[in-house]
């Protein structure tokens, strides 16, 4: 897991009531869309901060950053279809990137704990949702009658912005928790691809705001336990407070190992039918795309005269709706032949649920190595909450047991490209010592061989030799085979990587040995095959053969084996 240099923030202060009213007023209109309110909270934020002034005095400065409300107005509209795909013109668009920019700018200059990211960015909230228009402007009257009260950042700005992406529309308050986000977006992954690249974006935000976030509590959390206690331990009381432990508590409603295996199902969404149905879409019709004709026939339609009550599109959301049938002459006209003919000649879509529930097959149809990678990024993330707040939702052995569960099943290709080493700068990449224990504990149900009792620590070389190189798997698949071989690999190139694999006769015979066990096994199970084999077992065979030499050059690398 890659770790930042140490970050230095500026302090973060209120913007004055009288702007944030002006804000408000923007976005009720839906001015957002000409960029006005994201233009004055980006102006806002860097008016008293320079990037070129390092001295203390100038990172002491306070920056003017926008409160949780409106911090969650900009990450919902960075991601809403009305805003992305189903925007009606380009200036929607832009407004969606320009939201999604000042949230990283906020990330970056006043840092996710003094802007409240924990608050901004908390799921479940209800609230909004349920208070209806009347209930709003009512409020908003009593705020008006008594501009002084106490500024209050989330209460306040709550009852100023009446407008549907901060109540209904918001994203934070359609979903439970961050994990039906999560699990969508990746059925978006292998279904809706111009979805995904909204969401893909989103989700890459959201990771940074929790990695950040963590690291930041981190830091503050050991100075504050060194100073009491002159050690290194950590205060578990900041910790808990971070946004990487409250998307866990937030999920936490089912205890123990059903939320582990929710969460873990959220991760590895597939985009099949069971998917789908865990992780359905957030917004109604939401991976509907706008028709080129369509937008065409509202560029002409969208004019604004206020003396004819012509509002254009300010706050048209009938195309987030299901559209709703009037009477038998609309449903009529919707069938009539030249909407058909229109239908047939429409570039077919993805269907919402899947002929089937089988699992992808590859990376591709798994969504992509991007959203591989920021799968893989998650369970980092989890981890390294397990190690440090076990209590919140698993100790690290139960979080492995789980990735356990799920990984093992995968097609061989998304398990090799999920389970291989990659640098350690890259941020979703385990630690040495994650990967190791992982490796092992994916190991124990596949191999013909009982293993020593579980622990978190580098084994030594001796129990490789005895309990797991030898050996092949517990079944004559080729799959499985070959997934022992690429794991075995993966253990000695860490190993080697690590300088803690020493060339020994042992360790040659025991590698010697599987290699040919696994060969053996697997040759049996094509030789009982009737007809054609399958494009995966093709596929296991040839890593099979080709894990031998592999295996064999990294035992020459520690030390000349062989030679």
């Amino acid at each position: 897991m890659a770790v930042g240099p140490p970050v230095v923030y500026h302090p973060a202060r209120p913007i004055p009531f009288e702007l944030r009213s002006h804000i408000a007023i923007y976005i009720e209109e839906q001015l957002s869309k000409d960029t006005q309110a994201l233009s004055l909270l980006s102006g806002l934020l860097v008016a008293d901060v320079s990037d070129d002034d390092t001295t203390a005095a100038a990172r002491s400065r306070a920056a003017q950053t926008a409160s949780p409300t409106v911090l969650s107005l900009l990450a919902t509209l960075a991601v809403h279809p009305s805003s992305t795909t189903r925007a009606s013109d380009a200036a929607k668009q832009a407004a969606a990137d320009q939201a999604l920019q000042l949230l990283y700018d906020v990330k970056s200059i006043v840092g996710p704990v003094n802007a409240q990211f924990d608050t901004a960015f908390s799921f479940g909230n209800q609230t909004q949702r349920r208070m209806n228009r009347r209930q709003i402007l009512k409020e908003l009257e009593e705020l008006n009658e008594t501009p002084n009260i106490s500024h209050d950042h989330g209460k306040e700005d709550a009852r100023i912005i009446n407008a549907p992406v901060a109540m209904e529309g918001n994203i934070f308050s359609r979903t439970s928790d961050f994990w039906q986000v999560v699990g969508w977006a990746f059925n978006c992954a292998v279904h809706h691809k111009a979805r995904w690249e909204r969401w893909r974006l989103w989700l890459i935000f959201m990771l940074e705001a929790i990695e950040d976030d963590w690291r930041e509590r981190m830091k503050s959390s050991q100075v504050s336990r060194s100073q009491e206690s002159n050690g290194s331990e950590t205060d578990l009381t900041t910790l808990e407070a971070s946004m990487g432990a409250r998307i866990i508590t937030e999920a936490s409603q089912k205890t123990g190992r059903t939320a582990r295996r929710r969460i873990q199902r959220a991760i590895l969404a597939d985009g099949g039918g069971k998917s789908l149905n865990e992780f359905p879409e957030i917004w109604p019709n939401e991976t509907k795309e706008r028709k080129k004709q369509e937008l065409d026939v509202r560029r002409k339609e969208n004019k604004v005269n206020l003396d004819e009550g012509q509002f254009g599109d300010y706050w048209d959301e009938e195309s987030d709706e299901a559209p709703e049938v009037k009477n038998e002459e609309r449903r009529s006209t919707r069938q009539s032949a030249t909407e058909l003919t229109r239908s047939l000649n429409d570039t077919p879509k993805a269907p919402a649920t899947p002929p089937n529930d089988s699992i992808c097959s590859d990376v591709e149809s798994f969504g992509s190595m991007d959203a591989l990678k920021l799968r893989r990024r998650l369970l980092v993330i989890l981890l390294r909450i397990a190690k440090h707040l076990p209590h919140c939702l698993a100790t690290v052995e139960e979080m492995f047991d789980v990735y356990t569960e799920s990984i093992r099943p995968l097609p061989l290709p998304i398990f090799i490209a999920l389970m291989s080493p990659i640098p350690s700068r890259d941020p979703s990449a385990f630690d040495t010592i994650d990967s190791v224990c992982l490796c092992l504990m994916l190991l124990r149900p596949l191999l013909a061989a009982t293993p020593p009792p579980y622990q978190y620590q580098i084994p030594p070389q001796h129990m490789l030799e005895e309990s797991f190189l030898p050996f092949a798997a517990n079944s004559s698949s080729i799959v499985d085979n070959a997934k022992v071989a690429m794991l075995l690999e993966v253990l000695l190139r860490l190993l080697w990587q690590t300088k803690q694999l020493r060339c020994s006769e042992e360790l040659s015979e025991a590698l010697e040995t599987g290699i040919e066990a696994r060969y053996t096994k697997a040759l049996g199970d094509d030789r009982r095959r009737s007809g054609p084999p399958k494009q995966s077992d093709a596929d296991a065979s040839k890593w099979l053969v080709n894990s031998a030499p592999r295996l064999r050059t990294i035992v020459k690398l520690c030390g000349g084996a062989g030679e």
